[in-house]
This record gives C-alpha cells, structure tokens and sequence, in this order.
C-alpha cells in the first residue's frame, strides 16, 4: 500500500517530475472514468473508498476520510492570508468558467385544461 504524500515532503526533482506527467486528452479517458463515475453514483462513499485502494493503494475507512473542525481551523492558521486569497481567487475562476458552460436551454411550461386539470412540462432545447 502506498503511502499518501504532500507535495512540500517531496525533492525538487521529485516535485518537478510530477509537474511533467504528460496530460490526457478527454476522450483518451471517457471509458475509463465514466463507469467509474456511475458506480459512485450508484454506490457513494463505499464506492470512492473502494477506488482509492485500488488507485492510490490506500486503505482508508469512511470515518478517516472526515476532517473535525478544529483541523480545518488549524490548516488555515499555517497558511498565510495571500494564500488564501490566491485559492479563493482560483475557486471564483473555476467555478465562473463551469458556470459558463451550463446549458440555459431549459424550458417549463405550466397550463390548467377548462376542465381544471393541470400539465406541467419541462423540456430542453439545445443549439449546438
């Protein structure tokens, strides 16, 4: 079982190696990673654990996985605040890029028959 390691334990050129791992295209990954995503779907935690032992090769359990909140204010206190503003600037930028390619195509409509009867339908209209 591998050991999990942090980057700042790592040599520089252990640490420059991994910077150099050549990069996968989607595509050359969509058989791999879509089933995967539909077993986590399917079967959650106990799922993702599972992967991790086979991935990682470490063997942790549901309960090593959760941080207590005291960690967590520990953490933040070892990292300076410019730190912290460089991740929070980097999360506004992933989640504005994601938000960019949600499709706005949805639509509901809402109608009552004479007879009193209701029909509610939602569709999506996508415009490659």
């Amino acid at each position: 079982m591998r050991e999990p390691r942090k980057l700042a334990d790592l040599g520089r050129e252990e640490y420059k190696k991994i910077l150099r791992r050549p990069y996968l295209r989607l595509e050359e990954v969509l058989d791999t990673v879509i089933p995967i995503l539909k077993e986590v779907e399917k079967r959650g935690d106990e799922a993702v654990l599972e992967f991790t032992r086979e991935f990682d090769g470490v063997d942790l359990t549901a309960h090593q996985t959760l941080l207590e909140r005291e960690r967590i204010e520990e953490a933040y206190e070892r990292v300076s605040p410019e730190f912290l503003d460089s991740l929070k600037v980097m999360r506004d930028q992933v989640e504005d890029f994601h938000r960019h390619q949600i499709r706005s195509g949805w639509e509901t409509k809402k109608s009552v028959s004479e007879e009193g009867e209701g029909k509610y339908e939602i569709g999506e209209r996508f415009v490659p």
